[in-house]
Order: structure tokens, then sequence, then C-alpha cells
């Protein structure tokens, strides 16, 4: 995913009734993945990273906030010798890194049935806040250890958590670049062809452009499949608009949202 977007790829047409893997941004993104391990000899399997890593067998690597806790609590062999950097981006004609990648997400609701919508958004409003994220965090670590580092969306409280100031920096300045795939009908096909087509690359020597060809194709009759399921499509034509979500229309909704308030 992140080749793709970094190469200006998505993953969806912008009405959501096909998959976009097959075009030419994507398919850019796609070479690349597949170069690092054809042309340039990446192991393809890492069985477990952080024990390569403690043992210098693996040197780099890209992965997340557990491996940062493992290698920071359970290697002590080596603290003080390594470190972390923004995740590896394509760079731009105007000099501009594009760094995008996924991160694990999750929100917060109220439930439009209940009969104390003031009260849980009040509740909701205490409780992201910085001061009550803050304590959280302090009282979770000085309860039961620094590895139940709690890792909380609310940059400012992120900001006080008791790490070191350049790893902050360092995880503040990918924050920037954190996206998300979109989840529509049939998604789950999507995210099983590319790695499908990736194998057939990788393992395979299948051309890239064939690969992703054959993706789509797979990926669009489940996708139109859905859709009419859902009540979207009719006799494979579209009776109802579908919004993708994305990290630029949800702030369009909730811009929207207030105005109306």
């Amino acid at each position: 995913m992140p080749f793709i977007y970094q190469f200006d790829g998505n993953l969806y047409s912008e009405d959501g009734i096909s998959t976009e893997i097959n075009s030419e941004e994507s398919l850019a993104g796609m070479r690349l993945m597949t170069d690092l391990f054809t042309v340039y000899n990446m192991p393809k399997e890492i069985p477990n990273f952080y024990q390569h890593f403690r043992y210098g067998t693996l040197p780099i690597g890209i992965s997340d906030l557990s491996t940062y806790l493992q290698l920071t609590i359970a290697a002590p062999e080596i603290a003080g010798k390594w470190n972390i950097a923004l995740h590896p981006g394509v760079e731009k004609e105007g000099g501009e890194v594009v760094r995008w990648a996924a991160s694990g997400a999750q929100a917060s609701m109220i439930l439009s049935g209940t009969d104390q919508p003031d009260d849980s958004w009040e509740f909701l409003q205490w409780w992201m806040s910085t001061e009550v994220q803050s304590q959280f965090a302090m009282r979770l670590q000085t309860t039961f250890g620094f590895e139940y580092l709690w890792n909380t969306a609310n940059l400012e409280a992120f900001r006080e958590l008791p790490l070191p100031q350049e790893h902050i920096d360092v995880i503040l300045g990918q924050w920037e670049y954190a996206l998300e795939a979109s989840r529509i009908p049939g998604a789950y096909m999507v995210e099983r062809e590319i790695s499908n087509a990736w194998n057939k690359i990788v393992f395979d020597d299948v051309n890239p452009r064939i690969a992703l060809d054959e993706a789509a194709k797979i990926s669009n009759r489940e996708i139109l499949y859905k859709m009419e399921e859902f009540g979207y499509v009719l006799d494979g034509v579209i009776v109802q608009d579908y919004k993708v979500p994305t990290i630029y229309n949800i702030d369009d909704w909730l811009v929207g949202r207030d105005e109306n308030d």
C-alpha cells in the first residue's frame, strides 16, 4: 500500500465501483516494491525481525510500535546503538519526499440510538483531552511499567510521553504521512489480489502489468458483486452513489457538519 500511494496511485476509483491497482501510478509502485526483491535481493521472508536485528543479521527494517518497545525493553545489549527514522519515501519534483504509510487507527463513536447524546459527547471530550490522556498514560506506566506505553492519538499528550525527544520528533513527523487504506464492499479481495500479484511477480517471474491486470479483473468482479448486494448497483448500472471514505473527504464531512451546527 505505501508504494502505491507514494506514487500517487489509488486502490479504488472515485465512485468505489472498481479498483485502480492496475493504473500507471499503481504499476510504478508495484514495480518498485517487487524490484526490491527481484533486483536488489531483499530477503523475502523474515520470521522474526526483532531477533535478526538484535543479533546484527539485519541492520535495518520497517516495523511498528510493538517492535520499538521490544528493542527498547528486551534488547538491553544494543541499547543506545540503534535509532529510528522516517519511513522511506519517493521524492517529488518539488523536492518533497512523500512518505505515505499505513497506521493502525481506531475510533470512538456515539450510537445514534443513545438516550444520552450530550453526556456521551461530554465524556468523549473529557476522555480525549490532553490532560486526561497524559494522566492516563503516566498512571498506566507507573502502575505496570514502561512497556505499557499508551499510544495516544492526542498529539499534545503524545509529546509528553516518556520517550527520547528525538524519537518523538520522528514519530510526529511520520504522523503527517499516516494514511490508512479505505474500506469498501469487496475490499478484502483487493488486498488478497495485491498479495497474489506480488507472489506471481516475485516467485513466478510474471510481468507486473499482466499480474496487476489480472488482479484488477478479479477484484472488480467481487466489488461489483458486493455493490449489487448492498443496493448501489443494479444489473451493472449504478443506482446509488457510493462515496469512498478518505482522509480528505472525512475532513470535508466534519467541516460541513460544523458549518451546519
